[in-house]
């Protein structure tokens, strides 16, 4: 499953299933001619974390199940924990911000 999202200004909701791999791209990549760092944060009302500064991962509890491309985060074998904000800020770190809320859902039969 592909995440495009490009518009800074909103919380852009996408849907997966456990075991599924997420590419999440951030922004319009013919735009971006830098890395970005990623953050993740699980509830609206909690602090985001850092999950990457350009292709250094921390990885943290994905247990090494991401990947980073230039502007892609790439989740595999999606888990009911992963639910939450995935927010990507262009030019390492002091650019626009790009967010999407991915709602992970049961295995499909």
């Amino acid at each position: 499953m592909l995440c495009f999202f490009s518009d800074t200004n909103h919380l852009h909701v996408k849907t997966a299933h456990v075991g599924e791999t997420v590419h999440v791209q951030c922004g319009g990549v013919e735009k971006l001619n830098s890395s970005v760092n990623w953050r993740y944060q699980a509830q609206l009302d909690t602090k985001s974390r850092p999950i990457s500064s350009g292709a250094n991962l921390t990885n943290g509890d994905f247990g090494g199940r991401l990947k980073v491309t230039k502007t892609t985060l790439i989740i595999s074998d999606l888990k009911a924990g992963d639910n939450g904000i995935y927010i990507c800020i262009e030019n390492l770190g002091s650019g626009p911000q790009h967010r999407v809320r991915l709602s992970v859902h049961g295995k499909l039969r």
